[in-house]
Protein backbone atom coordinates (compact mmCIF):
# COMPACT_ATOMS: atom_id res chain seq x y z
CA UNK A 1 0.00 0.00 0.00
CA UNK A 2 2.90 2.07 0.68
CA UNK A 3 3.91 1.52 -2.56
CA UNK A 4 0.84 2.82 -4.04
CA UNK A 5 0.68 5.93 -2.56
CA UNK A 6 3.96 6.98 -3.27
CA UNK A 7 3.56 6.00 -6.91
CA UNK A 8 0.47 8.57 -6.27
CA UNK A 9 2.54 11.33 -4.57
CA UNK A 10 5.55 10.94 -7.91
CA UNK A 11 2.82 11.42 -10.07
CA UNK A 12 2.91 8.01 -11.88
CA UNK A 13 -0.93 6.64 -11.62
CA UNK A 14 -0.44 3.43 -13.55
CA UNK A 15 2.70 2.45 -11.08
CA UNK A 16 0.32 3.32 -8.19
CA UNK A 17 -2.74 1.29 -9.60
CA UNK A 18 -0.20 -1.71 -10.19
CA UNK A 19 1.55 -1.82 -6.70
CA UNK A 20 -2.84 -0.96 -5.17
CA UNK A 21 -4.13 -3.94 -6.59
CA UNK A 22 -0.71 -5.98 -5.74
CA UNK A 23 -1.91 -4.89 -1.94
CA UNK A 24 -5.48 -6.01 -2.71
CA UNK A 25 -4.35 -9.52 -4.01
CA UNK A 26 -2.08 -9.84 -0.77
CA UNK A 27 -5.51 -8.66 1.54
CA UNK A 28 -7.68 -10.89 0.09
CA UNK A 29 -4.87 -13.61 0.80
CA UNK A 30 -5.00 -12.58 4.25
CA UNK A 31 -8.96 -12.95 5.14
CA UNK A 32 -8.58 -9.91 7.29
CA UNK A 33 -11.67 -7.89 5.93
CA UNK A 34 -10.61 -4.57 7.50
CA UNK A 35 -7.23 -5.01 5.84
CA UNK A 36 -8.69 -5.73 2.68
CA UNK A 37 -11.06 -2.49 2.98
CA UNK A 38 -7.91 0.07 3.59
CA UNK A 39 -6.46 -1.86 0.30
CA UNK A 40 -9.49 -1.44 -1.98
CA UNK A 41 -9.96 2.16 -0.89
CA UNK A 42 -5.82 3.10 -1.73
CA UNK A 43 -6.71 1.52 -5.13
CA UNK A 44 -9.22 4.38 -5.84
CA UNK A 45 -7.06 7.23 -5.95
CA UNK A 46 -4.98 6.40 -9.07
CA UNK A 47 -7.98 4.86 -10.23
CA UNK A 48 -9.63 8.77 -10.27
CA UNK A 49 -6.61 10.32 -11.64
CA UNK A 50 -6.70 8.13 -14.28
CA UNK A 51 -10.73 8.60 -15.33
CA UNK A 52 -11.90 5.87 -13.54
CA UNK A 53 -13.91 6.62 -11.16
CA UNK A 54 -17.01 4.69 -11.92
CA UNK A 55 -14.80 1.32 -11.76
CA UNK A 56 -13.46 2.48 -8.37
CA UNK A 57 -17.01 2.95 -7.23
CA UNK A 58 -17.75 -0.83 -8.46
CA UNK A 59 -14.79 -2.05 -6.87
CA UNK A 60 -15.58 -0.19 -3.45
CA UNK A 61 -19.05 -1.58 -3.62
CA UNK A 62 -17.65 -4.91 -3.97
CA UNK A 63 -15.86 -4.44 -0.71
CA UNK A 64 -18.26 -3.04 1.51
CA UNK A 65 -20.35 -6.29 0.29
CA UNK A 66 -17.85 -8.14 2.18
CA UNK A 67 -17.79 -6.43 5.10
CA UNK A 68 -21.69 -7.24 6.78
CA UNK A 69 -21.59 -3.90 8.56
CA UNK A 70 -25.14 -3.46 8.22
CA UNK A 71 -25.63 -6.95 10.99
CA UNK A 72 -26.47 -6.49 14.08
CA UNK A 73 -23.31 -7.74 15.38
CA UNK A 74 -21.15 -5.81 12.96
CA UNK A 75 -17.77 -5.28 15.10
CA UNK A 76 -16.82 -1.35 15.54
CA UNK A 77 -13.82 -1.97 13.39
CA UNK A 78 -15.91 -3.27 10.43
CA UNK A 79 -18.37 -0.71 10.54
CA UNK A 80 -15.78 2.12 10.61
CA UNK A 81 -14.25 0.06 7.83
CA UNK A 82 -17.24 0.71 5.79
CA UNK A 83 -18.17 3.82 6.61
CA UNK A 84 -15.10 4.68 5.02
CA UNK A 85 -15.26 2.75 2.22
CA UNK A 86 -18.54 4.46 1.92
CA UNK A 87 -17.96 7.84 2.17
CA UNK A 88 -14.96 7.31 -0.52
CA UNK A 89 -17.27 5.45 -3.27
CA UNK A 90 -19.55 8.50 -2.57
CA UNK A 91 -16.85 11.08 -3.42
CA UNK A 92 -16.05 9.03 -6.84
CA UNK A 93 -19.50 8.75 -8.05
CA UNK A 94 -20.21 12.54 -7.66
CA UNK A 95 -17.00 12.73 -9.74
CA UNK A 96 -18.36 10.33 -12.37
CA UNK A 97 -21.52 12.70 -12.30
CA UNK A 98 -23.58 10.04 -10.55
CA UNK A 99 -25.18 12.16 -7.58
CA UNK A 100 -27.98 9.83 -7.26
CA UNK A 101 -25.63 6.52 -6.60
CA UNK A 102 -23.29 9.01 -4.07
CA UNK A 103 -26.33 9.62 -1.86
CA UNK A 104 -27.42 6.72 -0.71
CA UNK A 105 -23.65 5.71 -0.04
CA UNK A 106 -23.28 8.52 2.19
CA UNK A 107 -26.25 7.65 4.21
CA UNK A 108 -24.66 4.11 4.88
CA UNK A 109 -21.50 6.33 6.36
CA UNK A 110 -24.06 7.96 8.53
CA UNK A 111 -25.54 5.03 9.40
CA UNK A 112 -22.30 3.37 10.45
CA UNK A 113 -21.10 6.50 12.52
CA UNK A 114 -24.30 6.48 14.43
CA UNK A 115 -23.79 2.78 15.06
CA UNK A 116 -20.31 3.25 17.07
CA UNK A 117 -19.63 3.16 20.02
CA UNK A 118 -18.46 6.80 20.85
CA UNK A 119 -15.87 4.63 23.46
CA UNK A 120 -14.50 2.69 20.03
CA UNK A 121 -13.91 5.54 17.81
CA UNK A 122 -10.45 5.69 18.06
CA UNK A 123 -10.39 2.16 16.42
CA UNK A 124 -12.70 2.71 13.83
CA UNK A 125 -10.82 4.78 11.64
CA UNK A 126 -11.31 8.01 12.19
CA UNK A 127 -15.18 7.53 10.64
CA UNK A 128 -17.19 10.09 12.50
CA UNK A 129 -20.63 12.08 12.20
CA UNK A 130 -18.32 15.33 11.59
CA UNK A 131 -16.12 13.42 9.14
CA UNK A 132 -19.73 12.11 7.23
CA UNK A 133 -20.61 15.88 6.89
CA UNK A 134 -17.24 16.91 5.10
CA UNK A 135 -18.07 14.24 2.53
CA UNK A 136 -21.47 15.22 2.24
CA UNK A 137 -20.36 18.73 1.58
CA UNK A 138 -17.85 17.35 -1.07
CA UNK A 139 -19.88 15.70 -2.63
CA UNK A 140 -22.57 18.26 -2.87
CA UNK A 141 -19.88 20.60 -4.09
CA UNK A 142 -18.84 18.00 -6.80
CA UNK A 143 -22.24 17.41 -8.11
CA UNK A 144 -23.23 21.59 -8.57
CA UNK A 145 -19.35 21.98 -10.68
CA UNK A 146 -20.51 18.88 -12.99
CA UNK A 147 -24.41 19.89 -13.26
CA UNK A 148 -22.89 23.66 -14.35
CA UNK A 149 -21.28 21.16 -17.33
CA UNK A 150 -24.51 19.81 -18.42
CA UNK A 151 -26.38 21.63 -21.19
CA UNK A 152 -30.26 20.82 -20.43
CA UNK A 153 -31.33 21.81 -24.15
CA UNK A 154 -29.11 18.81 -25.49
CA UNK A 155 -31.62 16.64 -23.02
CA UNK A 156 -34.63 15.60 -25.72
CA UNK A 157 -37.59 15.80 -22.73
CA UNK A 158 -38.85 17.99 -21.19
CA UNK A 159 -38.85 15.40 -18.19
CA UNK A 160 -35.52 13.99 -18.21
CA UNK A 161 -34.46 18.07 -17.62
CA UNK A 162 -37.13 18.06 -14.81
CA UNK A 163 -34.86 15.18 -13.53
CA UNK A 164 -31.93 16.91 -14.66
CA UNK A 165 -32.84 19.91 -12.69
CA UNK A 166 -34.12 17.81 -9.62
CA UNK A 167 -30.48 16.24 -9.06
CA UNK A 168 -29.32 19.58 -9.46
CA UNK A 169 -31.62 21.13 -6.83
CA UNK A 170 -30.25 18.77 -4.10
CA UNK A 171 -26.47 19.49 -4.55
CA UNK A 172 -26.48 23.21 -3.76
CA UNK A 173 -28.94 22.21 -0.54
CA UNK A 174 -26.70 20.26 1.05
CA UNK A 175 -24.68 23.13 0.57
CA UNK A 176 -27.08 25.62 2.15
CA UNK A 177 -28.21 27.83 -0.69
CA UNK A 178 -31.79 27.93 -0.86
CA UNK A 179 -32.02 30.67 -3.74
CA UNK A 180 -30.00 28.37 -5.94
CA UNK A 181 -31.91 25.66 -4.98
CA UNK A 182 -35.59 27.14 -5.57
CA UNK A 183 -34.18 28.31 -9.20
CA UNK A 184 -33.49 24.94 -10.03
CA UNK A 185 -37.05 24.12 -8.82
CA UNK A 186 -38.65 26.74 -11.02
CA UNK A 187 -36.46 25.10 -14.22
CA UNK A 188 -38.21 22.25 -13.56
CA UNK A 189 -41.71 23.57 -13.19
CA UNK A 190 -40.60 25.22 -16.70
CA UNK A 191 -39.46 21.90 -18.69
CA UNK A 192 -42.03 19.77 -16.95
CA UNK A 193 -45.05 21.36 -14.90
CA UNK A 194 -46.27 17.85 -13.76
CA UNK A 195 -42.95 16.85 -11.88
CA UNK A 196 -42.78 19.90 -10.07
CA UNK A 197 -45.89 18.60 -7.89
CA UNK A 198 -44.34 15.51 -7.38
CA UNK A 199 -44.39 14.37 -3.83
CA UNK A 200 -39.96 14.54 -3.40
CA UNK A 201 -39.75 18.08 -5.10
CA UNK A 202 -42.94 19.11 -2.23
CA UNK A 203 -40.51 17.77 -0.12
CA UNK A 204 -37.38 19.82 -1.06
CA UNK A 205 -39.69 23.18 -1.51
CA UNK A 206 -41.08 22.62 2.19
CA UNK A 207 -37.43 22.48 3.22
CA UNK A 208 -36.38 25.71 1.35
CA UNK A 209 -39.18 27.73 2.88
CA UNK A 210 -38.34 25.98 6.36
CA UNK A 211 -35.01 28.47 5.87
CA UNK A 212 -35.64 30.89 3.30
CA UNK A 213 -39.59 31.80 3.71
CA UNK A 214 -38.73 35.32 1.86
CA UNK A 215 -37.58 34.23 -1.05
CA UNK A 216 -39.17 36.29 -3.80
CA UNK A 217 -41.86 33.59 -5.65
CA UNK A 218 -41.27 30.73 -3.27
CA UNK A 219 -45.05 30.98 -1.92
CA UNK A 220 -46.06 31.29 -5.36
CA UNK A 221 -44.31 27.97 -6.18
CA UNK A 222 -45.76 25.98 -3.40
CA UNK A 223 -49.10 27.23 -4.28
CA UNK A 224 -48.92 26.13 -7.55
CA UNK A 225 -47.31 22.78 -7.13
CA UNK A 226 -49.22 21.95 -3.78
CA UNK A 227 -46.36 21.95 -1.48
CA UNK A 228 -48.78 24.01 1.41
CA UNK A 229 -51.81 23.31 2.43
CA UNK A 230 -54.58 24.34 0.36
Amino acid sequence: MLSSELGVKSGDSEAAWVHARAAVSAAEASRKATVLAEATRICTTPLRRMGRSEDAVVLLRDTLGQLDAGSSRAEPTHMGAAGNLALTAAYCAALAGRETAALPLVDIAKDAAGRLPAAQQPYTAGLSAHQVHLYQVGVDAVAVRIARQIDPRALPAGERRARLSTDTARAPLGLSDYGQAFTELLAVESAAPEEARRPSLRTLTCEILAHRPNLVGLRDFAARTRALPA
